[in-house]
Order: C-alpha cells, then sequence, then structure tokens
C-alpha cells in the first residue's frame, strides 16, 4: 500500500507509528502521543520534514481506509468542515506559505473537510475515504 505513496522507508514506518499511535490515544498532541523527549522530537522532524508531504499523508489514509473496505458490507460516511486556527501561534510560524484566513476573516489557520468512514453495524471505525485541505488568501483591509 504504502510503497507508492512514500519514496523513503523510513518516512513510511514513521508515518504509519504516528498513525497508529493517533489511534491508540485518540489525540493529535504531539507530547500526548510520545513516550519520551526522544519520540518527540522525532515526530517534529517528521512533520518538518521536506520530503513528507500533505498529499502523500492523505493518500496514506485513504489507502489504509479502502483496504479495510469489505464488499456488501455497509458504511456511514460522516464528513464536516473544521477550521484549525494558528493565529496564537501566529509568530512561531515561520513558513505560513499554505496557511491563510479562516472563517472569522483575520485567524491564520486553514480548512479541513475529511470524511470518516464506520461500518454500520459494528461502528467500527475504518479511517478516512476522502480528506480536502485548502486555505484562503489573506484579505485586503476595507
Amino acid at each position: 500500500m504504502a510503497d507508492a505513496i512514500f519514496s523513503n522507508i523510513r518516512i513510511e514506518r514513521r508515518v504509519k507509528q504516528v498513525v497508529e499511535k493517533i489511534i491508540e490515544k485518540q489525540s493529535v498532541v504531539i507530547h500526548q502521543l510520545s513516550a519520551s523527549e526522544a519520540e518527540q522530537r522525532s515526530y517534529y522532524r517528521l512533520l518538518h520534514n521536506p520530503r513528507l508531504q500533505t498529499s502523500q499523508i492523505i493518500s496514506y489514509l485513504q489507502a489504509d481506509c479502502a483496504r479495510q473496505v469489505e464488499v456488501g458490507a455497509h458504511y456511514l460516511v460522516f464528513q464536516d468542515t473544521t477550521q484549525p486556527n494558528f493565529e496564537r501561534n501566529r509568530r512561531n510560524i515561520s513558513d505560513q506559505q499554505q496557511l491563510g484566513v479562516i472563517g472569522d476573516k483575520q485567524s491564520l489557520g486553514f480548512f479541513l473537510h475529511p470524511s470518516l468512514v464506520v461500518q454500520a453495524d459494528t461502528g467500527r471505525c475504518l479511517g478516512y475515504s476522502h480528506v480536502q485541505v485548502w486555505s484562503r488568501e489573506a484579505m485586503a483591509p476595507d
């Protein structure tokens, strides 16, 4: 599955490890996912690695979800848009290239629209069948 997505086996293993930790801990907070400071640093290095693209992570999640789908089973797909807000951290973000303004038309962030797949009869979560990420350009003052 991941061979066609990631060009580096170390990145592939680390992404898989992070995804498994997110599922296990039910959190995306690095400090909560990590058992040690060294593990935290490794996760931050992964997230800052220029060879890892958002599109690769999305492809990995979609492929993992598709792998679990069984023919004839019934699934529910839940979708919603969220707006991660990074305004409090604006000064600490050196590369704001993929960020823009969110719904309040002033705060720094992006939009995220995931489609979560759940098996209808058991409630087992399979993952994401689709994830759309986008940002708006900052608007000029009136």
